[in-house]
Parts: structure tokens; sequence; C-alpha cells
């Protein structure tokens, strides 16, 4: 962890596919990436043994420390519905989270389910004449609004041909 106190700076950060190590070092290895690297923006962290649930416990607080986080790779790594549910409050309120990939895992329904409920209760920013922070029954206002404008648009034109 020593070498990580003098990477304070790093941006993106690629371990995918370093078979070597194991989960007890993966544990150690996210622990540390939690206190130390909380500037980070990327994460590749594919193809590693990271499929136990104090790995993935250490993985949210990590997101939950990072508020720069953009980008997170945990292709192939064994996950589970259990384990990936342990993502989901911090993944829902990263606001800089722009890809999460969870390709070639375990995860079923369960996983996705907790997390579009959990996104859905999230305000969201739409960009228009600026940012507005809308909350879910703004948010369905506005959509409904912008149905019934573009409707009642295309009523008039065909009136008027």
């Amino acid at each position: 962890m020593t070498t990580l106190k003098n990477l304070k700076q790093l941006k993106k950060l690629n371990m995918s596919s370093n078979t070597s190590l194991s989960s007890e070092s993966m544990l150690m290895i996210i622990q540390g990436l939690t206190n130390l690297l909380t500037d980070l923006q990327e994460i590749d962290l594919s193809k590693l043994q990271i499929n136990s649930v104090p790995c993935f416990r250490s993985l949210s607080a990590m997101i939950g420390q990072n508020k720069n986080l953009r980008s997170l790779g945990l292709m192939r790594v064994g996950a589970t519905d259990d384990h990936a549910s342990l993502l989901v409050d911090k993944l829902s309120k990263s606001l800089n989270i722009e890809m999460v990939r969870l390709d070639y895992n375990n995860l079923g329904g369960s996983f996705m389910e907790k997390y579009c409920s959990k996104l859905a209760q999230v305000p969201f920013t739409v960009a228009s004449s600026g940012q507005v922070d809308l909350n879910r029954n703004q948010s369905a206002s506005l959509l409904a609004t912008e149905s019934d404008e573009h409707a009642t648009q295309g009523a008039l034109s065909r009136r008027s041909s």
C-alpha cells in the first residue's frame, strides 16, 4: 500500500486480468483504494477474484468515498445478485458514474430490479434552458406535459392541412 500513497493524482486504474491475485489480496487492495485514491475516475477490476461479500462491501465503500468515479469495470468477476446488490445504494448516489460494466457475471433480475428501483427514486437533471433538478413526480409531470404538447402540435398541423 505504500506505493499507492505515491499515486494520489492517479485518474485511471486498470488491474483487469491479473489472475495471480487472490480474493484476500483483492480485498486488501480495494480497502487501500478506498482510503488512498479518492480521485480515480476509471477503475477496471474485470476478471479478478473479487467474488466475495467482503470484497463487494469494500467496493461499495470505495464507490461512496470516490466522488469522481465515472467508470467501473467488473466484468467476469463471478458477481451474483447478492454481491452486486451491495453496490446499489452507493451506485445510485454516485452522480458522476457514466458506465458500470457487469458483463459475464451471474446476475439475474433481482439486482437489476433493486438498482432500477433505487435509480427511480433519485432526482435527476434535465438540460433545457439550464439545469433543473426534478423529483420523480415532477419528472413524470414534465414527461406527460411534453407528450401532450407533441400530441397537440400534431393535431394542429393535421387540421391546418
